[in-house]
């Protein structure tokens, strides 16, 4: 995890990992600012040998490369040449050289199963955030909100002036 942290938002070393499968998204359109054109997307979580848990997104034909009838059973992933960023933590993303192997037959794999055979190691469906996908439009209307839901949260946003105001009278 140090050697992630001290590649974090340096795109000159990609950085291999190996992991169990912990969590994983189901494929997701995204439309970026660099690219209006649709890209697939999916989360992946993998719990790393030392404990630590990190996101993974896959990009492009990566995001179907894992399905989900590997959900309930233990898998685990080495994924090579990806690239650290900082979002919403420490994450991953896959590269145009990204490579991923599933369940292979050597001795740091088998280490990693004996030593997290539990129940909670085993991979489980996560849920999209809807907000994010499609057009921009289509975001919009995901995101909409009520007068009444804008006008609570403009007040919740402030209540010690409010009480600050209260007490001064």
């Amino acid at each position: 995890m140090d050697t992630l942290e001290e590649r974090a938002e340096k795109d000159t070393q990609c950085s291999d990992v190996i992991g169990l499968l912990t969590q994983m998204k189901p494929v997701e359109t995204r439309i970026t600012k660099r690219n209006p054109q649709p890209s697939y997307i999916r989360d992946i979580e993998i719990l790393m040998p030392e404990g630590d848990k990190i996101r993974i997104t896959l990009w492009g034909k990566f995001s179907y490369f894992l399905t989900e009838d590997v959900i309930g059973s233990q898998t685990d992933l080495i994924i090579t040449s990806t690239m650290v960023q900082r979002f919403n933590g420490l994450c991953l993303k896959s590269t145009s050289a990204t490579m991923i192997y599933i369940d292979l037959d050597i001795p740091e794999t088998q280490e990693l199963l004996d030593r997290n055979s539990a129940e909670e190691t085993l991979p489980k469906m996560g849920s999209i955030d809807r907000s994010n996908q499609g057009t921009l439009e289509e975001q919009m209307f995901y995101r909409r909100r009520t007068l009444e839901e804008l006008t609570t949260m403009r007040r919740g946003n402030q209540p010690d002036q409010v009480t600050h105001q209260n007490s001064n009278k």
